[in-house]
């Protein structure tokens, strides 16, 4: 499959009962973790607010544990004592999570360190100004903040989008601050404080932050396009990336956060308000790829959406009347797998497993680890000798793994490839989030600058060493999400970017061609 990375997953918790500190909070924190690592395999972190008792000694009121790797290595879930001591040791009543990819706001993939890991800490003497902040998806307008603040005096120590967030929930705080009679500033609305940030903050992003009085603010961008649920039982509110992490909890009562809302969670229970109300336009390539084949977003079941898919390139498969018992399909690990199979059951075709990989996502990475992971695949030589491949992807972005699963097959035996991609053409990068930010990188877009649109399939084909390739329609696409074509971010396939700093970006690229 065409490995593409996103920008992140988060997850926040909060007791309803917030007078005792509990082990509960770390632990439903990492296991969520555990449930959106394919979202973030670099690194991973909690922050948790743990409350003063009186009487008793200084000591900090937020404590975070952050580290490189995978959710199991950086909390050394496998060993039970070592993990158990390790979530009482970060014992509270609320928390924020997150774990990511190595992609930051300057596009510096093949590094990342701790410094960059995320939940990040703003401390203070206020505790009200104190916070822990956790960011998912991508500031369109990441450069003209940078140069705003460089420009006033701030020396900004990453390349990543939550420090800039980060500053600028802090300024709101400031300058929100409530002043009467000369006394000490007091606490602001934290629902003003969030409009600050929502009339600043152009692009896609989810925002949980932390702060040291005990305050939780779950925050998601106007246009809703990365996806966030929100839900509660009766010991705890939760709020995730996917409606996976709190079926899992045994939530059943949840719901998505809507674009532009801001819910506060505090010892006095949840409040929430939409803040702005804008054209939700949710990335339908989270649909298609990212999530978790068994999440609900948007009201749309994921399983459900990319069967669709299939049956719609059922629909349009050219082969149609030339299909005989030498064809087999053959689904690109691992979520095209449910397209596939939908795919070949209205053809009345054989499927077959036959190619391999492990679960780690490497599209978002420099050339040389994307190479190291094309790598892992395996092939089952007897399902592909000597026969015609039908190879159904999810999508074709770069085209680097598409010539390495053809010439693969190929060196196995098949007589011929046929791919067929359940995403439309991807011809135009993306400042939302997904890992392709840049036009230049996308092969369909390559070659369509070249040739007619007509052309498109079949030289792209030859481009890349299969026998025919077909993708999905726009139209087609749109019916399988069974969401209205308004509600849907399709930038990367029409060039209707929702924001205006992604417009500016493309047109930009454009001319710089």
């Amino acid at each position: 499959m065409e490995e593409v990375g996103e920008e992140c997953g988060i997850c926040a918790v909060y007791l309803k009962n917030p007078h005792e500190s509990s082990s509960l909070v770390p632990d439903i924190l990492v296991k969520s973790l555990s449930i959106l690592q394919p979202r973030g395999q670099k690194s991973a972190g909690i922050a948790v607010y743990n409350p003063r008792l009186p009487l008793e000694d200084k000591r900090k009121t937020i404590n975070r544990y952050i580290g490189l790797g995978r959710v199991n290595e950086v909390f050394r879930v496998r060993d039970e004592r070592e993990y158990c001591k390790l979530c009482e040791d970060l014992k509270g009543i609320a928390g924020i999570a997150h774990n990511r990819y190595a992609t930051s706001g300057k596009r510096n993939t093949d590094l990342i360190n701790l410094a960059e890991t995320q939940p990040f800490i703003k401390e203070h003497p206020r505790s009200w100004k104190r916070f822990a902040m956790a960011f998912n998806g991508n500031l369109a307008n990441y450069d003209s903040l940078c140069e705003v603040m460089e420009y006033s005096g701030y020396d900004l120590e990453t390349n990543v989008d939550t420090e800039i967030l980060v500053n600028l929930w802090a300024l709101a705080l400031r300058e929100n601050s409530l002043h009467k009679d000369d006394k000490l500033p007091q606490k602001p609305s934290l629902f003003d404080v969030s409009k600050k940030i929502m009339d600043k903050a152009d692009g896609a992003y989810n925002i949980l932050t932390l702060s040291g009085d005990g305050s939780l603010v779950i925050m998601r961008d106007k246009h809703g396009i990365r996806p966030l649920v929100y839900g509660e039982n009766e010991e705890y509110y939760i709020a995730a990336s996917e409606s996976i992490v709190l079926e899992k909890m045994g939530i059943k009562e949840y719901r998505d956060v809507l674009p532009g809302e801001v819910i506060i969670c505090t010892s006095k229970g949840a409040e929430n308000r939409r803040i702005i109300e804008e054209q939700k336009r949710f990335c339908h390539f989270e649909l298609v790829y990212f999530a978790r084949q068994y999440s609900t977003m948007e009201g749309v079941k994921v399983k459900e959406c990319r069967e669709n898919l299939g049956r719609e390139l059922a629909m349009i498969e050219p082969l149609k009347d030339k299909l005989d018992s030498d064809f087999v399909v053959v689904p690109a690990p691992k979520t095209a797998i449910t397209a596939a199979k939908s795919y070949a059951h209205e053809l009345n075709l054989p499927i077959k497993d036959a190619l391999e990989k492990g679960d780690e996502r490497g599209f978002i990475n420099g050339l040389s680890e994307r190479t190291r992971i094309m790598g892992e695949y395996l092939v089952y030589e007897s399902d592909v000798r000597n026969k015609k491949i039908i190879l159904v992807d999810d999508s074709i972005v770069r085209g680097e793994t598409s010539k390495v699963l053809i010439k693969i097959l190929r060196n196995n035996g098949a007589l011929e490839i046929h791919l067929r991609s359940t995403e439309p053409a991807i011809l135009n990068p993306c400042f939302y989030g997904i890992d392709f930010p840049d036009k230049k990188e996308l092969i369909a877009a390559r070659l369509k600058n070249k040739f007619p649109d007509s052309q498109l399939e079949e030289i792209l084909a030859k481009e890349i060493g299969a026998d025919s390739i077909v993708f999905q329609t726009l139209n087609g696409l749109i019916r399988a999400t069974k969401m209205p074509e308004k509600e849907l971010c399709l930038a990367c396939l029409n060039g209707d970017y929702p924001t205006q700093a992604g417009k500016l970006l493309y047109e930009k690229q454009i001319n710089c061609a």
